[in-house]
């Protein structure tokens, strides 16, 4: 008994100096290590049985949160981008466009209502096309001026509108009543060919290049030479086409050209009072009295 209280002493003596001048025991590690493992896996055993459909909920809930996280990112992303000008703005342009082409298609009748019902020989009419087309081609190098303004390039799209509608009800009074004018027809010609010139000149050349080059020159010339061969594709056209068309044909296709013209002139209508509303109020806005602190300089 006493030889085995003597190792005991003598064991417990060892550790302390070891403990004293900081001499790990590698085994004693171990084999505490290893049982705190085991205990350690034994827990994890025991309560994956218990954390497992929380654990899946949680993260179907995380998944779930983060997915209506995006949509609702999105969704705030669309509503301030369609309350916002450049909505409308590229609305308009594409509204625009849309009905530019369609009345590219009804452009026929215009060509050849001169044609048989003023005797109006159809190369001058390409002709001149070909010549607005070039006159028209001056008006780029001011692209930056008419986007920059944007009152100046509604301006511009109301008078050009203007101009197609007064020619249109001059060649349906002309035909109705059968006034075969030659100023009339002269004078409404002109006008649709200086519309037929300027619309797609600044729709096809002047916001493509400021919105996407700016101050390109080969891009604007690109745009120029593509504008020229458009218009001569469409007298081409004209010319083809217009040997298969009747005299009776014309007054429907300018009533449909008519409606779309008016349709035009309203969105435009619209589009200037919107801006109109919106400039209004971001003035009364900044004029208010709750706004005033705001404006009081930080001393």
């Amino acid at each position: 008994m006493l030889g085995g209280e003597e190792r005991v002493d003598a064991r417990e003596g060892e550790e302390q100096k070891r403990n004293v001048l900081l001499i790990p025991n590698y085994d004693d590690e171990c084999s505490r290590n290893a049982d705190y493992y085991d205990d350690w896996e034994l827990s994890d055993e025991r309560d994956d049985g218990d954390d497992a459909g929380t654990s899946f909920l949680s993260r179907a809930d995380e998944r779930n949160s983060q997915v209506g996280n995006k949509l609702l990112s999105i969704y705030q992303g669309i509503n301030k981008f369609c309350s916002s000008f450049t909505f409308y703005f590229f609305f308009f342009i594409f509204i625009y466009a849309f009905l530019l082409s369609i009345m590219h298609i009804f452009i026929n009748y215009f060509f050849y209502i001169y044609l048989f019902v003023f005797n109006i020989n159809i190369y001058v009419s390409n002709v001149y096309t070909i010549i607005m087309t070039f006159v028209s081609l001056i008006a780029i190098p001011f692209s930056g001026y008419i986007v920059d303004n944007i009152g100046s390039f509604l301006s511009l799209l109301l008078c050009s509108s203007s101009f197609i509608l007064v020619a249109i009800s001059g060649s349906i009074y002309c035909y109705k009543l059968n006034q075969n004018s030659e100023a009339l027809a002269f004078l409404f010609f002109n006008l649709i060919g200086i519309s037929e010139s300027i619309i797609p000149t600044v729709i096809i050349s002047q916001i493509p290049t400021h919105l996407c080059v700016k101050n390109n020159e080969s891009i604007t010339s690109a745009f120029a030479i593509f504008e020229l061969v458009t218009m001569i594709i469409i007298s081409l056209n004209n010319y083809v086409f217009g040997c298969f068309l009747i005299k009776e044909e014309y007054l429907k296709g300018l009533y449909v050209l008519f409606f779309f013209v008016i349709l035009v002139i309203v969105l435009i209508l619209l589009l200037i009072v919107t801006i109109y509303l919106k400039k209004k109020r971001s003035a009364r806005a900044y004029k208010s009295p709750r706004n005033a602190d705001l404006a009081q300089p930080l001393l």
